[in-house]
């Protein structure tokens, strides 16, 4: 399969099984530049999906935006070439 350049997902992150296997297809899908945005509004699981990104070889941000009133959750990913 060709690589996504960029990958975007919302609220997505509703279960712990979905942690890893969001993380797998987001690295299945990557390129040598690829790149995510993903916003959540802070379920329990948010964490344990960065964690398991950092460790997929990801460079991952968060921002939280309080914009419009409540958190947002908003991570920020790259691939991280060796």
């Amino acid at each position: 399969q060709d690589p996504w350049d960029w990958i975007l997902a919302s609220d997505v992150l509703y279960e712990s099984s979905q942690v890893r296997a969001l993380a797998t297809e987001l690295t299945a899908r990557r390129g040598p530049s690829s790149r995510f945005w993903l916003t959540d509004p802070g379920r329990g699981y948010l964490q344990a999906f960065h964690d398991q990104l950092i460790q997929e070889g990801w460079e991952v941000e968060i921002e939280v935006d309080t914009s419009q009133g409540e958190s947002i959750f908003v991570l920020e990913g790259r691939f991280h070439r060796s």
